[in-house]
């Protein structure tokens, strides 16, 4: 089976190869029925949920900033997806970046462009 398709597949939402991004489609009865999600949303092929977009995630694997959540926010992104996300729950915190422990101040912990990128 190349490319979107019902066949052999239960009802339900799965992302779009034959479509770009916010694309997704419905499987129901074996018929297939394309769908969007809203501007700066996506569909998330973990959650099968059109989601706001993490734009960062297309920039590799592992913890970001999260645009979606805000600044006291960081997403982990998989595959170009997020898949989990983390609260510091202290003012203006930073997240470490190797740990990803929340700290109040990066003090030594600096990535290539500035602290935990």
């Amino acid at each position: 089976m190349c490319g979107d398709t019902c066949e052999g597949k239960p009802d339900g939402y799965y992302p779009s190869v034959n479509r770009p991004r916010p694309a997704y489609y419905q499987c129901e009865m074996g018929q297939l029925y394309y769908l969007s999600c809203q501007p700066f949303q996506e569909f998330n092929p973990h959650t099968r949920k059109c989601q706001c977009f993490e734009g960062v995630c297309l920039h590799g694997d592992g913890w970001k900033s999260s645009f979606c959540r805000g600044i006291n926010w960081r997403v982990l992104c998989s595959h170009g997806h997020p898949i989990q996300y983390k609260k510091c729950p202290v003012y203006r915190p930073y997240c470490h970046c190797h740990t990803h422990v929340c700290v109040q101040t990066c003090g030594h912990v600096y990535g290539p462009g500035g602290c935990c990128q």
